[in-house]
């Protein structure tokens, strides 16, 4: 498990390594598709979610979504971001809620589309995770797991 978090840590850098600034990368341990259960597949194939913008203009954010074993992403720009931070009342814990539209490509059959999106971030003593809902003309996307890079106040109000 040790290795597999520490690749997970630098696989979003060489992938994005020269160009882009990466906020937020999550691995998925749960993923359905259509509500058919697929995470087994996204488990072995090694299926996180990303946040990013380039370095030449920050101002402007991106999210894919990566299978790494198999080589395919989905990726494009996000916009009309709504976010809010829920702090716990009796410790440091957080939930942060995020809402935005997400233009997408894939990179294995060059579908583009439209898809809304809405993120939680939960960010507890012990450890962080997130749920990720992702609604689009072919479908819904459900997905959780945990957040292994980012700065988590990037998001927060």
């Amino acid at each position: 498990m040790k290795k597999l978090l520490l690749l997970l840590l630098i696989i979003p850098n060489l992938i994005f390594a020269q160009t882009q600034t990466t906020h937020l990368s999550m691995l998925v341990m749960r993923s359905v598709s259509n509500g058919v259960d697929i995470s087994k597949n996204a488990q072995e194939q090694t299926q996180f979610l990303t946040l990013y913008s380039y370095l030449e203009d920050e101002t402007k954010m991106y999210m894919a979504n990566v299978w790494v074993d198999s080589k395919t992403q989905s990726h494009g720009e996000i916009y009309n971001i709504e976010s809010k931070t829920i702090p716990s009342l009796t410790d440091d814990s957080k939930v942060i809620f995020m809402k935005f539209d997400w233009d997408f490509k894939n990179s294995y059959n060059d579908v583009t589309g439209t898809a809304v999106v809405t993120l939680q971030i939960f960010i507890e003593k012990d450890r962080d995770f997130f749920e990720m809902e992702i609604i689009s003309k072919k479908g819904k996307l459900e997905y959780g797991g945990i957040l292994y890079f980012g700065s988590f106040e990037d998001y927060s109000e």
